[in-house]
Formats: structure tokens, C-alpha cells, sequence
């Protein structure tokens, strides 16, 4: 009988001695010191005593921070880690801080200590009638024995536990074993284990501490669904909202004084003219606040309205020829040069098809200069721009969303939230709002009068127009064309105008000698094709947009929080 109790135990002392020269590195103490607040928080310094017997660089100290419980996941935070007087690299692994402490270059033996601090925020559990201190001192991943674990934790209040409040658990995940030394000395709890701690082996400490002890913000309720908890914690956070709440306020508010602090009389009645001081590619623009393809389109029928080209339709090959017949006077604006002479380049006549592929650049170009200058004119409200439509408003949004990700990062949802509609808010105001000058606004109140006498049902104005004013298409067809409305615009005037303006014909043929109707001009002046031919690119791409201005279960051995382990590197 002495004989099999000596083999076993030399059985036993062989397979320690193996796992530990299998890691080349025992754990003789494992020192922690643990600092409870009421708020929530541990303030925890562990003293890791190791002894290497083969060269290593150092350990790896894996803390998780997410964990399972009851079926349900949480997450604690873990911040302010520091390594004391040893260079160390932090990163997120699976669900879990590592720690990795030693210097890539340099290879050690013997007896090392390696202090570690760190703080966890939530590690606390909340039932009906108590609350709970579940933490794993050790954790029980570590590939190497431990032999000695020492910890001393402190309350923040001197409070008296019963005996059967402080449990201790030792062995492997699951273990409900009581294999361990603890007791209470006023605020400090303080124990040890009693046998070595074998690879895979932890030291777990449940407190039963009084309910209501721990700020339940920052505690695992037992009792209650996810969202339960969820909404717990987003109504004990309504004061740390109130900040994005007050500056979502101020920012709308802001906007909205500068909206609304211009507001002319409205227009009722239905103009049958645009505005004199703006040709129909500006119009188009500032009417939507988008310079749109049709915009840029428009421009050829007021140009051909005004003598300087005409376009002619070639039944044969179905092509449309642009003609020029003088050049642009000084009084056009400069986009109008650019486009004008790129069209022609000191040629005669130039068909669209020719243009496809080769006036996509010219288009852009034209399009950015009419955004420019809608801008100068000061149709838009100057301090205005200068907030919203500057690099001042992106700082500010920017700001918004730094802030939410920061507050989510720190467990403040409902703080996080508000920051994030901020952000929503800001996005939209800046790229789609647009806060128009005293001028601006009576332009467009110009402009929706005009466009409600285009749509509208105005036949007898529209037909007392066009007899009182014989070139009436030719002024309004071009605006009608930036605005969108040039078929039903068509359709409108062909009882009273049956010809085709003068400026469009059929090719080959003279001025006037076209022998086209407003019907035949309807079906085959198209502004999509021309539109394309301007805008289509050598190769499929994408085609071109607008330019806007705009615990009562019991504890046992690995469970808790904390935990983790570690290994030699």
C-alpha cells in the first residue's frame, strides 16, 4: 500500500514538473490588490512574481471584458492599464485586453515581477435583495502552475459581513471547491489559496455586499431582460444628455433664426416672364439650388432665340446640327463664352454626335462655373455660408460624432445617441438646407410665380400672353426647358403657335424654309439626347449628377468577472 501511494504520488509530481517545464516558467505569487468604489469602478494592481527557466522575452496577461452570464452577454470596461518599469504592447483579442509585458530584443531567465494596474468599470452584480462582488483573481487560463496568490481587496465603507457572505472558490472552471484561506479586518478583505494553483486552475472571490451598495448603473442585473437594463441605464443618464440635447437646440435654433429672419411678401398670382436679370441655366439652378444637365442645355435655345445660332434636324441620319450664326455679344456671362466656343472651336456647324465622347470635361466645367455664379450674386445669405456651407460647419459635425463615439466607448448611450442625431442633423442642414439673401428670396418668389404660370392651368392668360407678345415661346421656352417643363409647355402653345420657331428646321434648309410644326419640333428637339452627347464619357462610367450647393445561482472556480490567464512569450 506505501509502495502504490509513493508511485502516485511520483506520478503526480512528474506530471507538475512536466507542465512546468513544458512553459519553462512557474508563477510563485500572484499579489492583488483590489479597490472597490461605490460608483462601480475597481482600481486593481496585480504583482505576478515569475520564475523562468528557459529564456523568454516575458508574459502575456489576457483580461476579459466580455463575458456571459445567465445566458446573457455584458461587457465591462476595462481603461487605464499600465505596465510599471517594463515596456509593454495593449491589444483587443477576442473579447479580452492582452497584455503582452517585455522587450522584443531581449531575452531573460530567473526571477522576474511584472506590476500591472488597470481599472474596471461594471464588474458588479445586482440581485433583489443584495448586491455582488464576482471576480476571478487569477483567471484560469494560465499555462503555467501558480503557487502562491495572495489578495487583499477594499471596501469603501467599513461595513461588517457575515462569514457566509465572503466565498472562495479554487480549481478548475466549474469548481465549486472552498479551497482557500479569507477573512474581514474592517474595510479590508484579504486571502489566500491553500494548494498550487495547476495550469487551467483560478481563484475565484464572491462578496454578498448590501443592496443598493453599488450605484446600479454599472452592476449586472440578475432579474431583469437585456432591454430592462438597457432602459435602466439610458434613464439614469438623462443629465449627461443634456449637453447634445442643448446644442442640437442652439444649432437648429441658429438655422432657423437665420431662415426665417428675411421673409418678403409672398406672390400670388401666376408671372408669365422670369426674371429679367437671369438667363435660363441660372434660373434652373437657383430654382432647385442643383445645376442640373438641363441647365447647361437650356442655354441653346436662348442663344438660338437670340440670333446667334440655329439647329437644324437631319431626318436622314437623325442627327441634330448646331449652326452658328454670329458670336456671343459682351453681355453674356463667361460660362456662356466657355461652352459657346468649345461647342463651335472656329468651326461653322458642329452635329451632336460629334460632341459624344468629347465634351463631357467642357460640360462639367460649365456646370461648376454656373454654381460660381449663382454664388456671386448673392442670392444666398453670406454669414449664412460662411457657417453652414465652410469647412467651420464639418469641424462642428466632426465634433458631434467624436464626442458620440466617445460617450458610447464609455458607457453613456443616451449622451452617445443625442451626439449621433446631432451629427444626422448637421448633415443634413449642411448639404441640403440653403438659407437665401433678402434678394435671393424675392427672386424665388419670382421664380415659384413663373413656374406656377408654366404648370398651371392658365390657357386664356397663356393665349392673351401670346397674342399681346408674338415671340413669346422664344423668351420663356428656354426657362421652360431648365425647369422641366418644355413638353408640357409645348403642348400648351401649339393651339395658338402651330409652327416650329423660326431658329429650328430641317437640314439643308434656309432660315424659316423648314416646314416643321410645333409638334414635329416637340418630337425632335429632345434635351435628354443632347444632354447626353454632352455628358457621355469614352468609357461606362457613372453618369453625372447635379453640383448642389449646398450570481443567485451560487459562484464557482473561473466564474465572474475578471479571470483571463496568461503565458510566457
Amino acid at each position: 500500500m506505501d509502495m502504490n501511494r509513493s508511485a502516485l504520488f511520483l506520478l503526480l509530481l512528474w506530471f507538475s514538473l512536466d507542465s512546468a517545464i513544458a512553459q519553462d516558467f512557474i508563477i510563485k505569487n500572484f499579489d492583488v490588490s483590489i479597490q472597490i468604489d461605490r460608483s462601480g469602478v475597481i482600481n486593481t494592481h496585480e504583482k505576478i512574481t515569475v520564475d523562468f527557466s528557459a529564456q523568454k522575452r516575458g508574459i502575456i496577461r489576457n483580461i476579459p471584458y466580455q463575458y456571459t452570464y445567465q445566458k446573457k452577454s455584458y461587457k465591462a470596461n476595462i481603461t487605464s492599464i499600465a505596465v510599471k518599469d517594463q515596456p509593454s504592447k495593449i491589444t483587443d483579442q477576442s473579447g479580452q485586453k492582452s497584455i503582452r509585458i517585455g522587450d522584443p530584443d531581449r531575452y531573460i531567465t530567473g526571477r522576474q515581477v511584472y506590476d500591472i494596474t488597470y481599472k474596471v468599470k461594471g464588474p458588479f452584480i445586482t440581485a433583489d435583495t443584495y448586491d455582488e462582488f464576482y471576480w476571478n483573481i487569477t483567471g484560469n487560463e494560465w499555462t503555467a502552475p501558480i503557487e502562491k496568490v495572495n489578495f487583499d481587496i477594499t471596501l469603501p465603507d467599513d461595513i461588517a459581513l457575515d462569514y457566509a457572505d465572503l466565498k472562495l472558490y479554487a480549481g478548475k472552471t466549474g469548481s465549486r471547491a472552498d479551497s482557500g484561506f479569507i477573512q474581514q479586518e474592517g474595510r479590508h478583505i484579504t486571502g489566500q489559496n491553500i494548494n498550487i494553483l495547476q495550469p487551467g486552475e483560478g481563484l475565484t472571490i464572491a462578496l454578498k455586499l448590501p443592496s443598493g451598495y453599488i450605484d446600479p448603473v454599472n452592476t449586472v442585473h440578475l432579474s431583469e431582460s437585456r432591454t430592462q437594463e438597457v432602459m435602466r441605464k439610458l434613464k439614469t443618464q438623462w443629465p449627461l444628455a443634456i449637453l447634445p440635447a442643448i446644442l442640437i437646440s442652439l444649432m437648429v435654433g441658429w438655422w432657423n433664426k437665420m431662415k426665417t429672419r428675411f421673409n418678403p411678401e409672398p406672390i400670388t398670382e401666376p408671372q408669365p416672364y422670369p426674371p429679367l436679370d437671369m438667363n435660363p441655366a441660372e434660373v434652373g439652378a437657383f430654382f432647385d439650388h442643383i445645376v442640373n444637365d438641363r441647365d447647361v442645355i437650356s442655354l441653346l435655345p436662348y442663344w438660338a432665340a437670340q440670333g446667334f445660332i440655329k439647329m437644324e434636324y437631319d431626318q436622314h441620319s437623325e442627327d441634330t446640327y448646331l449652326i452658328k450664326l454670329q458670336n456671343l455679344d459682351e453681355k453674356h456671362a463667361a460660362y456662356e463664352y466657355t461652352l459657346f466656343n468649345k461647342i463651335f472651336e472656329g468651326r461653322p456647324s458642329v452635329s451632336l454626335s460629334s460632341l459624344r465622347n468629347n465634351f463631357h470635361q467642357t460640360h462639367a466645367a460649365v456646370k461648376s462655373m454656373i454654381k460660381q455664379e449663382i454664388i456671386d450674386k448673392e442670392l444666398y445669405d453670406p454669414e449664412y455660408r460662411h457657417w453652414f456651407k465652410s469647412w467651420r460647419s464639418w469641424i462642428g459635425i466632426t465634433a458631434f460624432m467624436v464626442l458620440a463615439i466617445l460617450c458610447m466607448a464609455l458607457g453613456y448611450w443616451l449622451a452617445g445617441i443625442f451626439f449621433i442625431i446631432g451629427f444626422i442633423i448637421g448633415i443634413i442642414l449642411i448639404t441640403t438646407s440653403q438659407v437665401l439673401s433678402q434678394r435671393g428670396q424675392l427672386m424665388h418668389q419670382k421664380l415659384k410665380a413663373f413656374y406656377a404660370f408654366l404648370k398651371g392651368d392658365q390657357n386664356q392668360s397663356l393665349e392673351s400672353v401670346i397674342k399681346d407678345d408674338p415671340n413669346y415661346f422664344d423668351k420663356v421656352y428656354p426657362y421652360a426647358v431648365a425647369l422641366k417643363l418644355d413638353k408640357s409647355f409645348i403642348t400648351k402653345v401649339r393651339p395658338y403657335i402651330p409652327q416650329a420657331p423660326i431658329w429650328y428646321g430641317y437640314y439643308g434648309m434656309g432660315m424659316g424654309q423648314h416646314h416643321q410644326t410645333m409638334n414635329d419640333f416637340g418630337t425632335h428637339f429632345e434635351p435628354k439626347e443632347i444632354s447626353s452627347a454632352f455628358t457621355s464619357y469614352p468609357q461606362p462610367t457613372v453618369g453625372s449628377g447635379g453640383g448642389s450647393f449646398g450570481g443567485g445561482g451560487g459562484g464557482f472556480s473561473g466564474g465572474g468577472f475578471g479571470g483571463g490567464g496568461g503565458s510566457s512569450w
